[in-house]
């Protein structure tokens, strides 16, 4: 709808078959993104193609440069050129976190309801720790925050590691004993 959702989405097709088709789009052009399973799910109506400077993108978003960082390592597996435009899903995808996936609108429901302003969202990949919590209650603490968001990370397996089915698993007994009176909400976000 317009508004800005602070982490930017760069749709940049790697490969080299997905370089030589890249190249050779225009705008106008239709593109047919694919699940995991190779089955249409979206369209990308092309309005442009640009290239985007990876090392500023990962500086100004995650704060660091570093590969090491998962996130900071995915965009450097990216492709070189990005593709944007208005985009018509066909259908949503199956993903492990079921009904606990939120759109950016149903989030934005979520605040709206419970008449938060300002929200602190707090987005991680681990199981929550103690060290978690002392953050989320530091951030509650300040005077203009209206509410907590806790966004856990689905990221299957990665580089080796095997994660848990989901990182929220844990969270909701978490949270059920660490805010009991409050019930903050969270949805889960699928890489």
């Amino acid at each position: 709808n317009g508004l800005p959702w602070t982490i930017p989405i760069l749709f940049a097709p790697q490969g080299a078959e997905n370089t030589r088709v890249v190249a050779a789009l225009k705008p106008g052009d239709e593109v047919g993104i694919l699940d995991q399973h190779g089955q249409l799910f979206a369209l990308l109506h092309l309005e442009e193609k640009f290239g985007y400077d990876k090392k500023e993108v990962a500086q100004g978003v995650y704060g660091t440069v570093d590969a090491a960082h998962p996130n900071v390592a995915d965009l450097y597996a990216g492709g070189e050129t990005a593709l944007a435009g208005r985009i018509d899903l066909l259908r949503r995808l199956d993903l492990p976190t079921g009904s606990l996936e939120w759109t950016p609108a149903e989030t934005r429901a979520e605040f709206a309801r419970r008449g938060w302003k300002n929200v602190v969202a707090y987005q991680t990949r681990n199981v929550p720790h103690t060290a978690h919590e002392y953050l989320q209650r530091c951030s509650l603490e300040r005077e203009e925050v209206d509410g907590l968001f806790v966004h856990p990370v689905w990221v299957g397996s990665r580089r080796g590691i095997t994660v848990p089915r989901s990182p929220s698993r844990p969270i909701g007994p978490c949270w059920r004993t660490t805010y009991p009176a409050i019930g903050w909400p969270f949805a889960s976000l699928s890489i």
